[in-house]
């Protein structure tokens, strides 16, 4: 699964695209969050020490609101149709 999840990271930096936003809860996730400057991540694993606390969003699926993280999103990724999402 992480190798799999390096290809896509890969194939987007090779395409010229960048990924703006990385969501994962384990650590096959880590290629992806490693390529995008924003990071969700989901459940009791910690962020890593050296990822901007600004740029990383903790998130407990039995805690968190859905409003906050749409704040969130919003303050901190820059893309289309962010503010149109359903609540």
């Amino acid at each position: 699964m992480a190798a799999e999840k390096r290809n896509v990271a890969r194939a987007i930096r090779l395409s010229g695209r960048v990924a703006v936003l990385a969501v994962g809860d384990s650590e096959s996730d880590l290629p992806l969050w490693e390529s995008a400057p924003n990071k969700i991540v989901v459940g009791a694993r910690e962020p890593q020490r050296d990822w901007p606390g600004d740029r990383t969003l903790r998130v407990d699926p039995g805690d968190s609101r859905w409003e906050g993280i749409r704040e969130w999103l919003d303050a901190k990724v820059e893309a289309v149709g962010v503010r149109d999402l359903p609540l």
